[in-house]
């Protein structure tokens, strides 16, 4: 049973609503009216959300835009003030809200180091030892002794990242602050949030990028139009805000469903809600010329080969992928369920076979690794839309293989995110 000592973040049925007037005089006429007639509609940005944080955990909170979650930030931070509901925070808050938060733009880089620490109850002659570190955290160079507002994105967000995390914050939040920078600066914050729960603080994170919230985050909030959708393990609830809006799907949120999605990112024998009724056996990367590799060139395409053995019958199979770079954001996602041949076949007992996922564009150089899964659902088509029931997974493979992409300086730069690929099934004989 939680007790207060152990709680950092205490969320009770807290709502946010705000007055939304159609013509500009109905807020005066409101005003002045003697009989207070109602002039306005309520709008909910938050509605009756509740969750608690214990002191060392990783909180992620996911949901499209305009679903609430800058807003459940800025309550929490004490920007904004809750229309009900009660906020109990215990120890000293560092946070990364929107761009410009907490900084004075005609200021230098030095002096907002100063002011930010000032706000935040440090004195002086501690800014001043902890000067050093911020600055070479930071590393933005000669640009610490020029005015904030001259900065780009990028500049801005690792000065503020770098002051956030050296203030010995008892809770940290970031707001997908960390998206504009370059990636090895990301890589370098999150190495810098790992080393912060080290010690014991408390961290909300919010990112569209579920493999980051399933991997870093012990439990998620799912907002969805001001409401909470679900609280739990996060990769569950990462996986369930991945199928609803990566995917296009309409998953129900009932306690059954949200106990049929299964742990994105960890390893199968961690696993123990998977059937495997179909099992991933194992998988490999080829060459152009079809041969096993782990290295290649940056400009060469490779194959993504996945083996497949039925273990029960099972119709409406999907194998898919996801790959991830050195710093396990997801880059692509690959599935078999939209060719309807393989989708729609009846797989029988003792069925061997293989996919391959055939990228036809080549990937920029580093380090990849790939996921595996293997389920089964009913698809939904609704006009242009498409939706999916009653997900069932029979294996999930993390990190089933790795590649390594070499650098060629005379090859052109290749987009990260969109990588079209084609997909062909092969039978095998029965293992």
């Amino acid at each position: 049973m939680n007790t207060m000592a152990n709680i950092a973040i205490d969320v009770q049925n807290v709502s946010k609503v705000y007055p939304l007037y159609r013509k500009h005089r109905d807020r005066m006429l409101e005003a002045i009216h003697p009989l207070r007639k109602k002039y306005h509609q309520d709008y909910y940005a938050l509605d009756d959300v509740s969750f608690v944080a214990k002191k060392g955990e990783a909180i992620g909170i996911i949901g499209q835009n305009g679903s609430g979650k800058s807003t459940l930030l800025k309550l929490i931070t004490g920007v904004l003030t809750p229309t009900s509901g009660k906020i109990s925070v215990n120890g000293r808050i560092s946070s990364l809200l929107e761009l410009g938060t907490g900084f004075n733009p005609e200021m230098t880089g030095i002096e907002n180091v100063f002011f930010y620490g000032t706000i935040n109850a440090l004195r002086r002659e501690e800014i001043q030892k902890r000067l050093d570190d911020i600055l070479a955290f930071a590393d933005i160079g000669e640009f610490v002794y020029q005015p904030v507002k001259t900065y780009s994105s990028g500049m801005f967000v690792r000065l503020a990242f770098a002051c956030a995390i050296h203030i010995d914050p008892d809770i940290l939040i970031v707001d997908e602050a960390l998206s504009v920078g370059d990636q090895l600066f990301q890589a370098k914050c999150m190495r810098a949030m790992e080393q912060l729960r080290a010690k014991h603080t408390t961290l909300l994170l919010v990112s569209h990028d579920q493999n980051l919230i399933s991997r870093f985050c012990d439990q998620a909030l799912y907002l969805k139009q001001g409401k909470t959708l679900v609280f739990g393990r996060a990769p569950k609830v990462a996986e369930q805000y991945w199928n609803e809006t990566l995917l296009g799907e309409n998953a129900r949120s009932d306690s059954k469903d949200v106990e049929n999605l299964k742990s994105a990112g960890h390893d199968r024998s961690n696993s123990h809600d998977l059937s495997l009724k179909v099992e991933i056996l194992k998988g490999e990367v080829l060459d152009e010329l079809g041969q096993p590799v782990s290295t290649v060139d940056f400009d060469q395409k490779v194959v993504f080969r996945i083996y497949v053995r039925i273990n029960e019958e099972v119709s409406r199979l999907n194998i898919s992928f996801n790959l991830y770079n050195s710093y396990q954001s997801v880059l692509l996602a690959g599935y078999t369920f939209h060719i309807a041949e393989s989708f729609e076949k009846t797989y029988r007992k003792g069925e061997v076979f293989y996919v391959d996922f055939g990228l036809n564009t080549p990937l920029k150089a580093g380090r990849y690794s790939i996921s595996a899964c293997a389920n089964t659902f009913t698809v939904i088509r609704d006009g242009l839309r498409l939706a999916t029931r009653d997900a069932s997974f029979f294996d999930w493979i993390n990190d089933l293989f790795t590649i390594h992409v070499n650098p060629r300086n005379s090859a052109p730069l290749v987009s990260e995110l969109e990588l079209p690929f084609s997909v062909r099934f092969t039978s095998m004989e029965p293992a």
